[in-house]
C-alpha cells in the first residue's frame, strides 16, 4: 500500500545550493532524498511547495513523497534528522491524501525579509540578513511597499521567462516591524515568483533611500512593457515562514 506523507521542514539555505535538486547534489531537496532513500530501502522523491534560492532560509517548508510500506511517523522522523546535514531539520511529518500536493494546495504563503540597519553587521548575522548601513525610515518603507497589495501583474518584479498564470499574483498584506537595528519585512501572498521577493524589497528600499521616485514603481507595476527593476535585494536576508493549507 502507498502511504502519501507531508513533511514540515526548517533550514540554513546559505549552506545549499537552494531548495531544487542539482547536478551537483548540494541542494536541500538532494540532502532530503538521500535520506530518505537510505532509511525507507527504496529511492524516494519529493515534492515541495515551492522553490527557495541559493542562500534563502525556511521555518516551514512543506514537501511531501510517497512510500511503499508501513512506517511509524516519529521514529522515521527521528531516524531521518539522525542523519541529516546540522544545518537542516525535519520538523512534523503527516499522513495525508494520495491527491494532496503541497504546491498546489497552499492557499497562502508567508514570507519574511529580515534587515540589519546599522553601521557593523554582528558576526553572526552574517548570511542570515540583509544589511542597510543607510538609516531606513520605516514608515516611509512601510507605505512604499503598500504599492504592491493586492492583485498586479509582476511582469517587471521577476526574472521567471514564462508564467501561466500571466504574471499575476495577489499580496494579501505587507507588514513592517522595527525592533532595534533589525527591520522585519512579513509577506503574505497566494505565490511568489522567482526573485520576486528580493525585487519587491529591493526596489521599495530604493525608493525610500531617495534612490528613485514612487513613480518607478507605478511605471512597472501591472504592465508587461519589459522594463524590469534594476533592484535585487541579497538573498541572505529571505525565510519561508509558513506555507497555509
Amino acid at each position: 500500500m502507498v502511504s502519501r506523507i507531508l513533511g514540515l521542514l526548517s533550514y540554513d539555505g546559505s549552506y545549499f545550493n537552494g531548495f531544487q535538486t542539482q547536478l551537483s547534489n548540494d541542494s536541500v531537496q538532494d540532502e532530503i532524498e538521500r535520506v530518505l532513500s537510505k532509511i525507507l530501502n527504496e529511492k524516494i522523491r519529493i515534492a515541495a511547495s515551492g522553490r527557495t534560492d541559493k542562500g534563502v532560509h525556511a521555518y516551514g517548508q512543506t514537501f511531501v513523497f510517497d512510500v511503499n510500506k508501513e512506517v511509524d511517523l516519529f521514529k522515521l522522523q527521528g531516524s531521518v534528522n539522525a542523519l541529516l546535514s546540522k544545518h537542516v531539520r525535519l520538523l512534523a511529518l503527516y499522513f495525508v491524501s494520495s491527491t494532496f500536493h503541497p504546491r498546489y494546495k497552499a492557499i497562502k504563503k508567508h514570507y519574511r525579509y529580515r534587515i540589519y540597519n546599522g553601521s557593523i553587521l554582528p558576526v553572526f548575522d552574517v548570511d542570515k540578513v540583509g544589511f542597510i548601513k543607510d538609516e531606513i525610515d520605516v514608515d516611509k518603507l512601510s507605505k512604499t511597499l503598500k504599492l504592491f497589495v493586492g492583485q498586479h501583474n509582476f511582469f517587471n518584479f521577476t526574472s521567471k521567462e514564462e508564467d501561466k498564470d500571466g504574471y499575476v499574483r495577489t499580496i494579501f498584506d505587507i507588514e513592517v516591524k522595527k525592533n532595534d537595528d533589525y527591520i522585519d519585512i512579513d509577506l503574505y501572498g497566494n505565490g511568489f515568483m522567482r526573485y520576486m521577493i528580493r525585487m519587491i524589497v529591493g526596489t521599495a528600499l530604493a525608493v525610500t533611500l531617495g534612490k528613485e521616485k514612487e513613480d518607478y514603481i507605478i511605471k512597472r507595476l501591472d504592465n508587461e512593457d519589459k522594463n524590469k527593476t534594476m533592484y535585487n535585494i541579497d538573498a541572505s536576508g529571505l525565510y519561508l515562514m509558513e506555507v497555509y493549507y
